[in-house]
């Protein structure tokens, strides 16, 4: 898996060296040659900042109470600002930031101007007054230039970074036995296979995952307890791997979870090729994201297009291609790798074409497909509907185990990878309250009453689309399709249909009553339906009998003669939760085709 991450760090120049690292610039302080005059100068926009590459940093040891990192850094840091008019008193981090410019100065020595500049107290009271007022915030970073001089850019300073950088970090294996000469021993990098002097601690860290569990800066290889560790290594020794290479995979990591990555619950799927593919076009992972009816037919449309490109030879960079993905999650400063998948880039647009279709459901109006969710909407069919008080985070958490194999489920070839039953423990105690609650906004939005209607009418028709799904990767016979099937096998398919078409009845002879069958006996029925579905069909004789319903109970008439036909004398006294979730199946595709 890292092999492949560092594979795409190579081919798009992402290996940076150690000790470097790209920054979000928020601002310039710019001095005059003499070191006075200050002058704030915002960078890039108001959200991300400028971009600079190949800026110093320091790793973990800018971290501590008296680190800092070399020319770039915080505005806490550089200059004290802490969103005040005047800078708090001299701390630790702002002496090692000028104390390092000072050092440097030996070989640039223009740096000791910005040194002296900075450490002037009249010359920080103004410029923490200027940022006051462009409503700077103190993590902002920041750089200096001294006159017409940018002293990041400037090659001058950085062989002696490269020098102070390694004497920081000298012995990286010091728990290692030294050999005879002194020298600490040389491994074999389990990455790249390369004999190195592995570093004790991957400075850099993963950024990005905080909507997932993650901190902001997480660790992908680390040692931090001792039951971790073997053979007197310690630390990331374990892992015996390189400062370059270390820095690159990181580099790598959060360069893919920034631009290519899928919500999924509480977790990032994060996918690669191996030929770059330009645009989404033929990126069959970001048809995932795709939330709407017109978006779901282009991408169908699309995938039709993309294969048979591939017959033809018609895109050679798509013939023969990989893809690479990993589901990945945090949890306690550390990056979680759920699953890890790689294969060809033609069975993953067969894999999701099976995917949406598995998931293809008719809408309640009985006529088409329902509207078409993304990918993590799906999932979400396994919560109750979010409150508008709701922590976004909070809400999704519950979830979280189910990632793995809804993501497993559509890549997996050939429809072999099965939900697991934890699902239908999830959907079917909340189909009874539910079904019930879309039946009473249905009567109120015949008056114009109902709020809550798309919302739950959305979410049944995801639930619906798993339930089907879930039977088909089962495998076997069970009569899934995406409109009612007559002919199901399974007698509790065809009792839910059965509480459907009496629904239909008992409202064409009696209107609106308020609370009717659903509402009433739904959640009995789908348990017991022996019990309950007998006896509203001798109350159902009742409303066929009456004169005014001559002429108007044919239809009706029909569909309960072909249920009974079904179900004979092979009523279910009592149904198991696979079974609720088939009796919940039939009833609702029994109503879209009455409607």
């Amino acid at each position: 898996m890292i092999h492949h991450i560092l594979k795409y760090a190579e081919k798009r120049g992402l290996a940076a060296e150690a000790g470097f690292s790209e920054r979000p610039l928020k601002w310039l302080i710019a001095f005059d040659d003499k070191g006075e005059n200050p002058e704030i100068i915002p960078l890039g926009d108001d959200k991300k900042g400028q971009p600079q590459p190949n800026c110093p940093h320091a790793g973990t040891k800018a971290q501590g109470k008296d680190g800092a990192h070399f020319l770039v850094d915080k505005l806490s840091t550089v200059i004290l600002y802490q969103g005040t008019d005047a800078p708090t008193s001299i701390t630790p981090k702002f002496k090692t930031f000028v104390d390092l410019l000072q050092r440097a100065s030996s070989t640039m020595p223009i740096l000791s101007t910005a040194a002296k500049a900075l450490d002037r107290s009249d010359n920080r009271a103004a410029i923490c007054k200027k940022l006051k007022q462009m409503k700077a915030k103190k993590g902002d970073f920041a750089k200096v230039n001294i006159g017409t001089v940018d002293l990041v850019t400037a090659p001058d300073w950085h062989d002696w970074w490269r020098n102070e950088f390694r004497n920081q970090r000298s012995n990286p294996v010091k728990q290692i036995s030294k050999n005879k000469k002194g020298k600490a021993p040389k491994m074999r990098c389990l990455i790249t296979g390369d004999l190195i002097v592995p570093v004790e601690r991957h400075e850099n860290k993963v950024q990005g995952l905080k909507g997932v569990g993650g901190r902001g800066g997480d660790s992908l290889i680390a040692f931090d307890k001792n039951a971790f560790c073997s053979y007197g290594l310690k630390k990331a020794c374990n892992a015996a791997t390189s400062q370059e290479t270390a820095k690159a995979y990181v580099t790598a990591l959060n360069d893919l979870i920034e631009k290519h990555k899928v919500s999924l619950g509480n977790a990032y799927i994060v996918y690669w090729f191996k030929k770059a593919i330009e645009g989404t076009e033929d990126d069959p992972l970001s048809w995932m994201q795709v939330s709407g009816e017109k978006e779901f037919a282009d991408a169908m449309f699309q995938a039709k297009k993309t294969l048979d490109s591939l017959s033809t030879g018609e895109k050679p960079n798509l013939l023969n291609n990989e893809f690479y993905a990993m589901l990945v999650s945090g949890s306690s400063g550390r990056v979680m790798v759920r699953d890890w998948h790689e294969g060809s880039f033609e069975e993953l647009i067969l894999s999701l074409q099976a995917w949406y279709d598995d998931l293809a459901i008719t809408t309640i109006g009985g006529d088409k497909l329902a509207k078409w969710s993304s990918f993590e909407r799906i999932i979400t069919a396994l919560l109750p509907l979010r409150k508008s008080t709701q922590d976004y985070t909070d809400w999704i958490k519950p979830i979280g185990a189910f990632s793995r194999a809804f993501w497993r489920a559509a890549i997996c070839k050939d429809r072999k990878e099965p939900f697991p039953q934890a699902i239908l423990g999830r959907i079917v105690p909340m189909l009874a309250p539910h079904i019930v609650a879309l039946a009473e906004e249905e009567r109120k939005r015949s008056s114009g009453g109902s709020q809550e209607y798309p919302a739950l009418l959305s979410l049944l028709y995801r639930r619906m689309a798993l339930i089907k799904a879930y039977f088909i990767r089962k495998g076997g016979n069970h009569g899934m399709d995406t409109y009612l099937n007559q002919d199901h096998p399974h007698p509790a398919y065809h009792c839910g249909r059965l509480l459907a078409v009496l629904a239909r009845l008992q409202r064409d002879a009696l209107g609106d009553v308020g609370a009717g069958v659903v509402q009433r006996y739904y959640s009995a029925a789908s348990q017991t339906p022996g019990l309950v579905l007998g006896r509203l069909v001798r109350n159902a004789q009742n409303h066929l009998g009456k004169p005014e319903m001559r002429g108007k109970t044919s239809g009706i008439e029909d569909w309960l003669k072909e249920i009974h036909g079904k179900l004979k004398d092979n009523m279910p006294s009592t149904l198991t939760l696979e079974e609720q979730s088939l009796f919940a199946l039939g009833y609702y595709q029994q109503l879209a085709k009455l409607n």
